[in-house]
C-alpha cells in the first residue's frame, strides 16, 4: 500500500555506474531522528538516492522480496516485521566512479545481518546494523546481494515516485522521506528548553 510520500530524484545527471536496491525497515522508519542519520550516512559514504518511495508493504510484496527465505525458521517473523509499519524503498547508485560497485558498497555500509555473532567476529562497529540494530530481524534494512537480485527487487516496488528539485537536494530528500522530522526536532528542542527552565 503506497503512502503517497514523494521522494526527490537526484537531479544532476549521474553517469551510469550501476545501482542497487535498499529497503529501510520499520525499526528505522519509526524513529525520524535515527532515520535522518541513516540517510545522511548513506550519502556521506558515497551513495546517491536516484529513486524511492515510502510505503506500507503488503504480505504479498514482502513475500516476493524475501522469497529465497521461505521455509526458514525466521521467515514469518521477518515478514511480520517488514509489514508492521512504513518502509522506505530506494534505488541507489554510487556518487563517484572510484567507489565500489553500489551493491557491494551498500552491503558494506549496512553491515552483517547476524548482529551479535558478526559484531564479535568482525569488530565492524561502524556499520549501520551495528549502530542501530535491535535484533537479527529488526536490523535497519535490506540490501540486494547481486545485480540480478537488484533488478528483481526493484521491479517489486516500481514505479517509484520522482520529484526533480535542483535546489536544496539534501534537505528535500530528508523532508520527503521523514515528513514528521521537523515536528519531532521541535518537540526535542522544546523539551530541552523546558529542562533549562526547571534547572
Amino acid at each position: 500500500m503506497h503512502l503517497g510520500v514523494k521522494l526527490l530524484m537526484v537531479s544532476r545527471q549521474l553517469p551510469s555506474r550501476g545501482h542497487t536496491f535498499a529497503l529501510l525497515k520499520p525499526d528505522i522508519t519509526s524513529n525520524p531522528i535515527i532515520l535522518k542519520k541513516v540517510i545522511e550516512r548513506i550519502e556521506r559514504e558515497g551513495l546517491s538516492i536516484v529513486e524511492g518511495k515510502r510505503l506500507r508493504l503488503t504480505r504479498d510484496e514482502a513475500g516476493k522480496l524475501y522469497e529465497e527465505h521461505k521455509g526458514k525458521f525466521f521467515y514469518n517473523r521477518l515478514i511480520a516485521h517488514v509489514c508492521s509499519g512504513p518502509v522506505i524503498a530506494l534505488k541507489l547508485t554510487t556518487a563517484n566512479e572510484s567507489l565500489d560497485d553500489p551493491v557491494i558498497l551498500w552491503r558494506k555500509i549496512l553491515g552483517p545481518s547476524k548482529l551479535f555473532k558478526n559484531w564479535i567476529e568482525s569488530g565492524n562497529s561502524e556499520s549501520l546494523r551495528n549502530s542501530f540494530s535491535l535484533s537479527d530481524t529488526r536490523n535497519v534494512g535490506h540490501g540486494s546481494d547481486s545485480i540480478h537480485s537488484t533488478e528483481r527487487e526493484l521491479k517489486i516496488f516500481e514505479p517509484f515516485d520522482l520529484v526533480n528539485d535542483e535546489l536544496g537536494e539534501k534537505e528535500s530528500i530528508i523532508n520527503r522521506l521523514i515528513p514528521d522530522l521537523k515536528e519531532m526536532e521541535s518537540d526535542i528542542m522544546e523539551g530541552d528548553n523546558n529542562n533549562k527552565v526547571m534547572d
